[in-house]
């Protein structure tokens, strides 16, 4: 909510004061809000000649919402000497009675919203104006008027000719401003704002460097100690944010850290928009370290988003910003580091956000939505039923509270349906899957292909399709997928920070499509995908490694498909490439570990040396080592490292190979119910290390054990 809108729901309480006099200045009439930071309406001009026997010489009245009488009277009386006097025999003094008028329908639209009183003051200012010679001692203060009025009007209807009428007429107030008048910074800093609001709705760049060139002319004409110096960096450093995430200007970025931070530091902690200044230059940080990757950004954004949500007022209109803001970062971090408590801080912050946000409030839907989504992060991490059926009602009320022209309706129907996609992974309800790719087909149905999330909803509904195809094998949902993809790849920028991520899943689509058809085409196209992807990542983002390892295991499909050695080494030094990258305490490391484990197994098994073998299985040991027991691939790293030490065994022959591969493959067999597709494969293999050590020890049990578990196999596989 703007600072208008916020002032428009407070009590209005004014004072009228109307002065008569023969000589009257610029003083003679004033109508003064007295509510604590609403809008100035406190200079106005003198009425001039008048026969108004009704008045007193002097009157002073107060009005609110429930009491207008007077403020009404005072309308009704300036209209009705406009409409008997004159102008060509009103001497200098009908520009005073329009622009009296003018500003008494904007208090009068302020106190009731009646936009007839808004259009009605901005035509009686422009009159007043008209009727002025630049050179004329109001003109200046009608001019100024004029443009804070058609400014008002601009954001409560959207019409941008209002907006650009506004900045020509204070324009042409700056230009009647000496160089040293006490208010023209405020006149620079209005003409800014006004500009980065039209840069917003038209999206002229130019606009928005004019408007930086404007307010920091503001700053360069406002003292060190004076009030305003403050919000005029503030509003710099938020024009020049504005300005980053337009053009990918870093410069605009770093210009806009340090002076929302000079604000900061300029702002007692009294200060009422300080909280706002800690928030802003947090998530400027923020904004910085996504695109430089460095940690330090991400932990002062924190930190200062802390110190907004400490610093706010608890009846603020716009207090759920502050928690909703903290919970991003913190999950920011959580997605950087896995520390599953900066996963808990987030969803207290953004659940505290959407308590505090009415059903009414068009952020609403938003903050439930992302609500959702930290919830279903946090149940795919630690697997309670709760966080994900809690994510899944929020997701469907964040829809149910919009309709289909609602702007957020897509966008809110590709999350749910990436909800429903995840809960059909876990507990394979095929309903789950269809509605998933209902709700994401309507989002891309409801989004033109200019919008800058239509790239968004095509690769989700791409994944959506290639799990279709994973789980019931109809290769038209594989092309379906790739084609969607290649869609959302084509409306995304190479710039565009989620290029890379699309790029990488178009690469593993294709690769399975390899895998299903064995065109080589697909895997060309496969790991250049993923090399490009690669290559537009900055080692220091946290999705690089998930990249380098498809780029890996791609380029290991083509060592089995072509054999060259090639493939198989820069895989696996991709592979070292991302574990490094990776902190021990991430809950993926894992899945790194046992995958440098299995392609440093196949390099020992073509090349023989035994380091690759060794190393292989100290990688797969610390993978389940650090994986905990209810993990869904416990089993799967489990059975690759009893592999492992089979083959170690049948190369040393040292027994405690056998009995630990043995052991781990038990473990990793009774992990897995019937129904787990990897069930007959590790019982195949627990049978046959049985009936290697049978073949070692003797001992008959080991042989009809091994029996046994072959036939186990061979009872669960298909057909």
């Amino acid at each position: 909510m703007t600072s208008e809108e916020a002032e428009a729901k407070r009590p209005i309480t004014g004072v009228i004061r109307v002065k008569l006099s023969e000589e009257g200045g610029l003083d003679d009439v004033e109508i003064g809000e007295e509510t604590s930071g609403a809008i100035q309406l406190d200079r106005f001009v003198h009425l001039g000649d008048s026969d108004l026997s009704d008045l007193d010489i002097t009157q002073r009245v107060r009005f609110d919402r429930g009491d207008l009488s007077i403020l009404n009277n005072f309308i009704s009386t300036i209209g009705t000497e406009i409409e008997l006097i004159d102008s060509e025999n009103s001497g200098n003094t009908m520009h005073l009675w329009h622009l009296a008028l003018g500003i008494a329908k904007k208090s009068h639209f302020e106190c009731l919203g009646d936009f007839s009183d808004l259009d009605d003051a901005i035509l009686h200012m422009a009159k007043a104006t008209e009727l002025m010679d630049d050179g004329h001692p109001d003109k200046l203060t009608s001019l100024w008027t004029l443009g804070i009025t058609q400014s008002a009007r601009f954001r409560c209807l959207g019409n941008a000719s209002d907006l650009e009428n506004a900045i020509l007429n204070i324009k042409e107030a700056i230009a009647l401003t000496d160089y040293g008048h006490p208010d023209k910074p405020m006149y620079l800093l209005t003409l800014g704002i006004c500009q980065r609001f039209l840069s917003q709705h038209l999206g002229n760049l130019s606009d928005l460097k004019s408007a930086i060139l404007n307010i920091e002319q503001a700053i360069h004409l406002t003292d060190d100690g004076h009030p305003t110096k403050i919000n005029c960096l503030s509003e710099l450093g938020a024009t020049q944010q504005i300005l980053f995430e337009r053009s990918g200007d870093l410069a605009a970025l770093e210009n806009a850290i340090l002076n929302t931070a000079k604000a900061v530091e300029l702002a007692d902690d009294g200060h009422s928009s300080k909280p706002h200044f800690f928030l802003n230059l947090g998530i400027a940080q923020q904004s910085r370290f996504k695109y430089l990757g460095d940690f330090s950004d991400l932990e002062d954004a924190i930190s200062n988003m802390a110190n907004a949500v400490k610093l706010m007022d608890d009846g603020h209109s716009d207090k759920m910003a502050f928690p909703l803001a903290l919970g991003n970062a913190q999950a920011n971090r959580f997605d950087c580091i896995g520390n599953i408590s900066d996963l808990e801080n987030a969803i207290l912050n953004v659940n505290e956000a959407a308590a505090l946000t009415d059903d009414d409030n068009p952020n609403k839907p938003m903050c439930l939505s992302y609500l959702s989504n930290l919830q279903h992060s946090r149940f795919s991490h630690l697997g309670d039923l709760s966080d994900f059926e809690n994510a899944v009602a929020n997701g469907e009320k964040a829809v149910g509270l919009m309709d289909d022209r609602h702007p957020g309706k897509p966008g809110r129907l590709s999350n749910l349906g990436s909800l429903q996609h995840t809960h059909f992974e876990h507990f394979s309800d095929p309903s789950d899957l269809e509605n998933a790719i209902l709700n994401v087909e309507k989002a891309v149905e409801l989004t033109d292909d200019g919008h800058p999330d239509k790239g968004l909803y095509l690769f989700n509904l791409g994944n959506a399709h290639h799990t279709r195809f994973n789980h019931f094998g109809d290769l038209y949902n594989l092309s379906t997928a790739i084609a969607n993809k290649e869609k959302a790849i084509k409306l995304t920028a190479t710039s565009h920070p989620k290029k890379p991520t699309r790029l990488t899943g178009l690469g593993s689509s294709q690769h399975a499509r390899f895998g299903r058809l064995g065109n080589l085409s697909d895997l060309e196209c496969a790991i250049s995908n993923h090399e490009i992807s690669v290559e537009l990542r900055d080692n220091h983002l946290p999705v690089k490694p998930i990249q380098l390892l498809g780029l890996a295991n791609a380029q290991h499909s083509r060592f089995k498909r072509l054999g060259d050695m090639s493939d198989l080494e820069d895989a696996i030094s991709n592979i070292e490439v991302a574990m490094k990258l990776v902190d021990d305490d991430h809950l993926s490391k894992p899945v790194y570990l046992s995958n440098l484990g299995l392609v440093q197994k196949i390099r020992f098994e073509h090349l023989g040396d035994l380091s690759d073998l060794e190393n292989a299985i100290s990688h797969i040991e610390k993978a389940v080592q650090l994986t905990d027991e209810g993990h869904l691939d416990k089993g799967a790293y489990l059975s690759n490292l009893a592999d492992a030490q089979h083959t170690r065994f049948q190369r040393l022959r040292d027994l405690s190979d056998l009995e630990r591969a043995i052991s781990n493959i038990e473990n990793a067999v009774e992990l897995a119910d019937n129904e787990h597709p990897d069930k007959p494969g590790r019982l195949l293999n627990y049978g046959n290390f049985q009936h290697t050590r049978f073949e070692y020890l003797g001992d008959l049990s080991d042989l009809e054990n091994a029996i046994s578990n072959i036939e186990r196999a061979v009872e669960l596989m298909d057909d």
